[in-house]
């Protein structure tokens, strides 16, 4: 059997279980994907050398080994003629020798407010100078790939803005994320008088958190039947609010839960906010949301608008309070609105954005590497 290798920054860790995070969803969902044709095998960065097997995947732990020492192992250790080689980021890549190799590119990550970039105050002082940097450097890091597979195409679209020549020497494909198959949706969502909202991401201060808490401490107010559901972890920072929050506000729950538990949590929610500062490709926390028939409320950032179409299967907002919480007041008000295009949402989901029609794109993309090279 064919074999992918994916080199990784980090998948397993130290203590031998999946790191979360959108980049490990990802290979995960791959290596289904391909399993019925390609063997996957995961190389990441390890405290010592190891080799463990999973689902669909065998990892091998490099050692203490740099990018560029990794690449050069596995070119002459485990490479064979008829494989495939997998960058699953960009910022973890280096130069290769290899003709069949795939670079995976999760969306425009340095739109993000200054300050949450960098804390260097001559960049701080000079931010224009700075973000032509950034994307000087993020150019540099695509310079050695021909085939680059985007989440979404405002990556493809910023590229063009470089050379419309430059642009032309690579193949750029977008495949837009999907959910993994145990979040459909069968049968109808509940309907009663309580209406929850969910924030289920990483607690970090580029996902919006601290957005997203000054909205609900204005709604709670206003609506005696809202719950909050606020599920993940992160920087202890935002934890210890979270949980002071969640002293003082009994309808506020916080609870964590793993990749084959949201399901259950999503099924419970009404409404998925997604308030990311920026940073975002075509984020697996909306399609999923979408696939449950969660009316999704986004803010309008990265490929986020690659997927919801404001007032149709989804609405967009502007990255601040004020604009999240005039949103979700009127959703509040008018429910057969949520409920509606909740629906539309795991429509759109169905037929664009399911598991199959991701794994099809994918195959499609593989095949076409392959005759070409």
């Amino acid at each position: 059997m064919r074999r992918i290798h994916v080199i990784a920054a980090r998948f397993l860790n130290t203590s031998g279980t999946l790191e979360i995070g959108g980049v490990e969803t990802y290979i995960q969902l791959l290596a289904t994907a391909v399993s019925g044709e390609f063997a996957t095998t995961v190389y990441q960065p390890s405290a010592a050398p190891y080799e463990t097997t999973l689902p669909n995947i065998n990892v091998i732990g490099m050692g203490k080994l740099s990018i560029h020492s990794m690449v050069q192992t596995i070119e002459n250790r485990y490479l064979s003629h008829d494989d495939l080689l997998l960058f699953s980021t960009e910022h973890f890549s280096c130069r290769h020798t290899f003709n069949r190799v795939i670079v995976i590119q999760h969306g425009v990550s340095w739109d993000l407010p200054t300050p949450l970039l960098t804390t260097r105050q001559v960049a701080l002082r000079a931010e224009g100078a700075y973000r032509v940097y950034l994307s000087y450097y993020m150019y540099r890091k695509l310079r050695h790939f021909r085939n680059v597979v985007c989440v979404d195409y405002n990556y493809i679209n910023w590229w063009r803005t470089l050379s419309t020549t430059l642009h032309r020497t690579r193949t750029f494909y977008c495949i837009p994320n999907c959910a993994g198959r145990g979040f459909e949706m069968t049968g109808p969502r509940r309907d009663n008088a309580i209406v929850t909202l969910c924030f289920a991401r990483r607690f970090v201060e580029i996902r919006g958190l601290r957005l997203f808490l000054g909205a609900i401490s204005m709604l709670l107010s206003r609506f005696a039947t809202l719950r909050i559901l606020l599920c993940g972890s992160g920087s202890q920072e935002l934890m210890e609010l979270c949980r002071r929050i969640c002293i003082s506000e009994p309808r506020v729950q916080h609870l964590m839960a793993g990749y084959d538990e949201m399901p259950s949590v999503l099924a419970r929610s009404d409404i998925v906010v997604i308030p990311s500062l920026g940073s975002e490709g075509t984020t697996f926390s909306a399609v999923e949301a979408m696939a449950m028939g969660c009316c999704v409320v986004a803010t309008n950032v990265g490929g986020l608008t690659n997927i919801i179409i404001d007032g149709y299967n989804g609405f967009l907002v502007n990255p601040d309070v004020e604009s999240l919480v005039e949103k979700l007041t009127f959703l509040l008000s008018n429910r057969s609105v949520m409920i509606s295009v909740g629906a539309q949402a795991r429509e759109i989901y169905r037929h664009a954005l399911s598991f199959e029609r991701w794994r099809e794109r994918w195959m499609s993309v593989i095949s076409n590497i392959y005759t070409s090279s």
